[in-house]
């Protein structure tokens, strides 16, 4: 079982970048991690004019699940360029770049060990999530799937609030560790009356949907939740 720490939330912006072994212009930083598994959930910064030719075409034997932060990375082999606000997740050997990054570019990274298999979440390259629905949740909150798989109920979404909207306290469920990343906005946890604006990151046991949440002037959260 991944157990990734710490849990709660935190501001990444206290973390040091530390330079990516092996790609001149790649810094990392570690969010959350698990031991036991190699897990890991980071944010990896390409500065400007960084490319990663030289590495080649990458696979991985972990699943891996993006956010584009800010900036945009341009795909050398698929011959297309990936901006800010756009999501990929990835299965376990799905090939990918190498990249380009002319401007820089800053992701939000999710890697999970799933050697047994059992996650089969949508598998999708880049792409833009407006050109998905939003669907209601309460008056003034909705949410926008991306990728889910059925087996396990994992899942990663789009939630958004409207300024003041509120989801409430909902019945307990079979609760899972789930991430989050503040996209944009400020996402305010009534329960314990603290206030996480856009660019903090929460490792939390929750379905964000269970509530008590609100935001006093509107955000949109981007929440991964991983049963492995």
């Amino acid at each position: 079982m991944i157990d990734k720490r710490p849990d709660g939330f935190l501001d990444p912006s206290l973390i040091p970048w530390e330079p990516e072994a092996g790609t001149e212009g790649l810094f990392a930083k570690t969010l959350a991690a698990c031991e036991s598994t190699g897990s890991y959930t980071r944010l990896l910064k390409f500065l400007p004019g960084t490319d990663t030719s030289t590495a080649g075409v990458q696979s991985h034997d972990h699943l891996e699940e993006l956010w584009i932060v800010e900036g945009a990375i341009y795909d050398l082999t698929l011959d297309q360029n990936f901006v800010e606000g756009m999501y990929a997740n990835r299965l376990r050997e799905m090939e990918h770049g190498p990249w380009r990054a002319p401007n820089g570019a800053i992701t939000f990274e999710l890697r999970d060990r799933d050697d047994e298999g059992v996650m089969a979440k949508d598998q999708l390259e880049f792409f833009d999530p407006e050109l998905l629905p939003w669907e209601p949740v309460t008056d003034g909150a909705y949410v926008k799937t991306l990728a889910t798989c059925g087996d396990t109920g994992s899942y990663g979404r789009l939630v958004k609030f409207s300024p003041g909207a509120e989801i409430p306290n909902g019945p307990e469920s079979d609760r899972a560790r789930s991430e989050l990343w503040i996209v944009t906005g400020i996402l305010h946890d009534r329960n314990q009356g603290s206030f996480h604006p856009k660019g903090n990151y929460g490792h939390l046991m929750l379905d964000l949907l269970d509530g008590s949440w609100t935001s006093p002037y509107g955000c949109v959260v981007f929440e991964v939740r991983n049963r492995l």
